[in-house]
């Protein structure tokens, strides 16, 4: 049985030969090759843009904003960039990623989702490991090395690190390194390049 809503059909009750089963099948092909082809041009659009630089991202990653002016364009935090500057640093003297996070939750700074929170912007991130509040509210180590091994850190925009299966399963899967959008972007730098580095050779 086969029942289109839209189309008020019914393969059990329809009699009308406009909307046979075969016309019903032939429909339904060209409806997805429609979804199919619009799927395509966007992913296409937003490789454009991430070739010339854009950020399409959701939201702007920890230490950053969009631009008022340009939401595809990202400017440097500048309540949060001693904070980066400082994991860096740490870790440059060889500290523990725990360590590190231990000093961070001593200091009461508040983790990446939280800051964002504050900011009552969307909050929706990778750093959120449990949906517990106290875990929230901590960093983790898991959180330092996510900081550390980030390239935008270094004036580097690496995007499309992950993509959908196909345009029907929203299941997103990584990339390949080689496969991902590199651009040099300096003045997103908040670390030099021979800091990010020395503390990633530690990782």
């Amino acid at each position: 049985c086969f029942i289109s809503v839209a189309d008020g059909y019914d393969s059990q009750q329809c009699d009308n030969k406009l909307y046979s089963p075969f016309y019903m099948y032939m429909k339904s092909i060209v409806n997805d090759e429609y979804s199919r082809d619009i799927s395509l041009k966007v992913r296409t659009g937003l490789e454009v843009c991430m070739r010339n630089g854009e950020y399409v991202g959701a939201f702007a990653p920890y230490g950053y904003l969009k631009s008022s002016e340009d939401k595809k364009k990202l400017v440097p935090d500048d309540k949060v960039t001693d904070i980066i500057k400082m994991i860096f640093m740490l870790r440059a003297d060889k500290k523990s990623l725990q360590a590190i996070a231990d000093r961070l939750n001593e200091m009461n700074i508040m983790t990446p989702l939280e800051y964002r929170k504050s900011k009552e912007c969307a909050y929706k991130t990778p750093f959120a490991l449990q949906k517990t509040e106290s875990v929230k509210k901590k960093w983790y180590p898991q959180m330092i090395k996510r900081i550390l091994t980030n390239e935008i850190y270094a004036g580097v925009l690496v995007q499309s690190k992950s993509k959908k299966l196909n345009y029907k399963i929203k299941k997103m899967i990584k990339t390949e390194e080689r496969d991902r959008i590199r651009c040099e972007k300096s003045e997103l730098a908040i670390v030099d390049r021979e800091l990010f580095e020395k503390v990633n050779c530690l990782q």
